[in-house]
């Protein structure tokens, strides 16, 4: 679960100190988890991000806050950071771009290994595919996966050579060796996908980055249908 921080401009009050108050709600979406809302209103000292904290519980690590908010140190609340939709979708965009020519190496840069799940999709429209991993574990449950249900082994190594060619390349880190380098960081600005995503980034529209709620609702809440998004313009 993840919460959303709503802050609430505050009304003028002519009577004492006013106090700052919080507020949480669960919010439901359609074919997945809650999200909690959490609506403050600054006091006199501004926010209580102690009660803040406490609204959200376990929802406090992964909280979307718009830019302008600034959450100290210390308190058990963290921004939220997508680790894994912008590589899902550019795995989804490669294997649709891959299967039109089926003899493509493909190299995913993976440190955290956690792609592990999603890596098969690109197997039936690739030739070679190296996964790059700290995390090589991850990936024997998948290995063992690819190898009944097509036939086919992934190359799982800590890195690559230098004089290693790679037609396609789904990494942050620059690959010298790929024809084409598709970064993840590059997905959150992507025009098609913010046309894709409208169906649900209404739902949150409290100066809230639309990615960053549609990644949310994907890894923290399992809303799966955006698993399957694509890019259109690579």
């Amino acid at each position: 679960m993840f919460s959303v921080l709503n802050v609430i401009q505050p009304k003028k009050s002519l009577f004492g100190k006013r106090k700052c108050t919080v507020e949480m709600l669960l919010s439901p979406v359609r074919s997945a988890a809650p999200y909690k809302v959490i609506n403050v209103t600054p006091g006199k000292k501004g926010i209580d991000w102690r009660m803040v904290a406490q609204a959200a519980g376990a929802s406090g690590k992964s909280m979307l806050v718009s830019d302008g908010v600034q959450i100290p140190h210390g308190i058990g609340i963290e921004r939220f950071v997508p680790r894994i939709l912008p590589s899902v979708i550019l795995l989804n965009t490669v294997a649709a771009m891959a299967s039109e020519k089926l003899n493509r190496s493909i190299l995913i840069v993976d440190r955290c290994g956690l792609l592990a799940d999603y890596v098969k999709r690109v197997v039936p429209s690739a030739s070679k595919i190296t996964v790059v991993t700290d995390e090589p574990e991850r990936y024997i449950e998948a290995s063992v996966e690819i190898m009944e249900e097509y036939g086919a082994s992934i190359r799982v190594c800590s890195e690559t050579g230098d004089d290693e060619r790679f037609d396609i390349a789904v990494s942050d880190e620059a690959v010298n060796g790929a024809a084409l380098c598709l970064s993840p960081a590059d997905v959150c600005k992507n025009t098609c996908i913010n046309e894709k995503i409208q169906e649900y980034s209404h739902l949150c529209d409290n100066g809230i980055d639309p990615f960053l709620f549609v990644s949310a609702l994907f890894e923290c809440s399992g809303l799966l249908a955006l698993g399957e998004l694509t890019l259109c313009d690579v």
